[in-house]
């Protein structure tokens, strides 16, 4: 099958990775917030994500409400990153649909 290409992000002072290949994901610029928590611990709300893919749109039950959800996966290993969010019921929480 051979190795995917993973783009290379630059100029940036900081960079989020993937914890097992190590594939650019976004700058640290790219974040909106830091006060969010996933399933596994401490999460961040980002408007711009690299060499990823996402999984079908699935409606989820959060913290915050119902959500139409997709799974992003890392594009150089398949690793699960976290979710996307693409609806949200309540206006209040649409700030997170980037």
């Amino acid at each position: 099958m051979g190795k995917r290409f993973c783009q290379v992000l630059s100029g940036a002072k900081e960079i989020l990775a993937c914890s097992r290949c190590g594939a650019h994901l976004c700058s640290t610029d790219s974040i909106i917030s830091k006060q969010f928590h996933g399933k596994h611990g401490r999460a961040y709300l980002v408007d711009d994500v690299q060499n990823c893919c996402y999984a079908a749109q699935e409606q989820k039950l959060l913290m915050t409400g119902v959500h139409v959800v997709r799974d992003i996966m890392c594009s150089g290993c398949g690793k699960g990153v976290r979710w996307s969010y693409d609806y949200a019921r309540e206006d209040r929480e649409r700030y997170k649909i980037t």
